[in-house]
């Protein structure tokens, strides 16, 4: 068998060669491709980023609406409405005692008034639509922690939950978030002195202003659903919560006859 010229092998080394080469920019022009897709794609996702960031940021649309005893809510709101207020005319007033007094003669006041004291944790808060669904009323359950008096027997068979039903709330009505009046904005794992009105067994009110245990162990003001605080001061912010426990105790005493 004849060998191969030398001569003969640059020609095939040339033709593989050459099909390399194509190859090679056939690769180069889809990588090329294949670049400028993932840059494309790459500015649509911060272009589409961009605009969400900017539509998340725009503070939603609020609108004021009066109290119309009866007449539903739902009728009052308008299609491009996304948070509407329900106000009622003095109600904030209401739930404001200005009356001036000393720590002892409000402790004296809340031990004889309140049906039922206690220091709970926050559970839960539900809005309820009433009168007509003209005004909204919210069901708060709360966990008992420490009762300090329970004339009317609310909590007699060691319950592990307490209703309080208040004024004013929270609800969404289709898809619009309705807020009405002023009420307290009670937090998770936060405790709370709490002095009661016993409406029934399920139904308790409260008596007169309602107070935060903070970390320290001190009673202090608590925030309104308008992200304000009440006005006035009370005498026990800033008191040790078990230095007033003792003094509603001591008050609560059954008072031996001389």
């Amino acid at each position: 068998m004849s060998k191969r010229s030398v001569s003969e092998v640059p020609s095939n080394y040339q033709f593989i060669k050459k099909q390399s080469r194509g190859r090679c920019a056939a690769y180069d022009t889809m990588r090329v491709s294949m670049n400028t897709l993932i840059a494309v794609l790459a500015g649509c996702a911060l272009w589409s980023f961009t605009t969400e960031s900017q539509t998340s940021a725009q503070p939603l649309k609020t609108r004021q609406i009066t109290e119309q005893p009866n007449v539903p809510i739902s009728t009052q709101l308008r299609p491009e409405d996304q948070i509407v207020l329900v106000e009622r005319a003095g109600w904030e007033t209401r739930l404001v005692d200005t009356t001036k007094r000393s720590a002892s003669d409000d402790l004296d006041l809340r031990a004889a008034g309140a049906d039922l004291i206690t220091v709970a944790e926050w559970v839960s808060s539900d809005g309820i639509l009433v009168n007509n669904e003209s005004w909204i009323r919210t069901k708060v359950m709360f966990r008992p922690l420490r009762v300090i008096k329970d004339s009317k027997l609310v909590l007699a068979e060691a319950a592990s939950s307490l209703t309080v039903f208040h004024d004013g709330g929270d609800v969404r009505i289709g898809g619009v978030s309705v807020r009405a009046g002023y009420f307290y904005l009670y937090k998770p794992n936060t405790r709370y002195l709490l002095f009661l009105r016993s409406l029934s067994k399920d139904n308790n009110a409260p008596f007169g202003l309602q107070m935060a245990v903070g970390p320290d162990n001190k009673l202090s003001s608590m925030e309104l659903s308008s992200g304000q605080t009440f006005p006035e001061s009370s005498p026990l912010f800033g008191l040790d919560l078990d230095a007033v426990i003792g003094e509603l105790n001591r008050r609560l005493r059954p008072k031996t006859p001389k």
